[in-house]
């Protein structure tokens, strides 16, 4: 972006006892960013106006995903007419367009599942199938270590996922950590969190709440994401504890270093992420580390 070449520039040009540490970006790495995919697994074509966002046949059931019908129960081709959720060929072309062929990081910042994804829709089987099927496409496309994936409104329950611990949040976290989107690599180590758990690791404390932090090599050895579930608030106070430690690691894991490290905060709500670095860095870090988090946090992105 214009504002990252702006301060680039700037510590490129300050003399060498400035005292300016310059921030550990790539100027090579494309990131493809995306939210609100709503895959419709249903996809009813062709269909009258009076549907709604959510166009859905009427026998569907964990074992027809994927596949298309009109009015009549006829398979058909999936058709899409942009007044509803899509089906799954919208995402699947969508990595594999030419806009992201560049792109070897990709950023997704919520709601993969369609609207209104409840009652018997929303049973755990039908979860693991459409998660799977996408995370499986996005390890292909760009490996796991470059997959960031957040959990949105209408994902698990419907603006409730990892709110408890229900068996909808578990297939859904469940599918991101046997993708390996998530693991404990960093042996990040949580403790004295607002929680039952003495000690949560990364995967644990993703489990518990949906939040995360991994590293992003392919745009600098000191670049991260960290992932905020916004469905919690923004006051939860077992998750704003986890956030401080995970940049109070990251600035301890390169305080003699030469350069700032990079973190990219996702969250899906932008009433939650609010004014972006200032929220992040002012409201939710707590004391001294709030300045670090200003140097280092190079991007907050929401979706919705």
């Amino acid at each position: 972006c214009s504002e990252c070449a702006a301060e680039q520039a700037e510590e490129q040009a300050a003399p060498p006892d400035a005292g300016i540490r310059p921030r550990a970006l790539a100027n090579s790495t494309t990131i493809l960013i995306s939210s609100d995919w709503h895959v419709e697994p249903w996809y009813l074509s062709s269909t009258p106006t009076s549907c709604g966002a959510v166009c859905r046949f009427s026998d569907a059931n964990a074992t027809n995903m994927f596949t298309c019908e009109d009015g009549a129960h006829l398979r058909v081709p999936c058709r899409l007419d942009g007044k509803q959720d899509p089906p799954i060929a919208l995402e699947e072309s969508h990595i594999a367009s030419a806009a992201a062929a560049g792109a070897s990081v990709h950023f997704f910042v919520g709601d993969t599942q369609a609207h209104s994804f409840t009652g018997a829709w929303s049973q755990p089987a039908a979860i693991t199938v459409l998660l799977d099927r996408v995370l499986d496409e996005e390890n292909r496309r760009f490996g796991a270590q470059n997959v960031v994936w957040t959990p949105g409104n209408n994902d698990g329950p419907h603006s409730a996922i990892f709110q408890a611990q229900d068996p909808s949040t578990l297939a859904w976290a469940d599918s991101v950590l046997r993708h390996q989107i998530v693991t404990d690599d960093l042996g990040i180590a949580y403790t004295g969190l607002p929680s039952t758990l003495p000690v949560h690791n990364q995967t644990a404390l993703f489990r518990a709440t949906g939040f995360y932090t991994k590293a992003l090599p392919a745009i600098s050895p000191a670049a991260y994401a960290i992932v905020l579930n916004t469905n919690l608030g923004a006051a939860n106070p077992l998750q704003l504890a986890a956030l401080n430690q995970t940049v109070s690691w990251i600035a301890a894991r390169h305080a003699t270093s030469a350069s700032v490290p990079a973190i990219y905060v996702l969250g899906h709500h932008p009433t939650v992420m609010g004014l972006g670095v200032d929220t992040v860095c002012a409201q939710m870090i707590r004391g001294a580390l709030s300045a670090q988090c200003r140097q280092m946090v190079a991007g907050v992105f929401a979706g919705h």
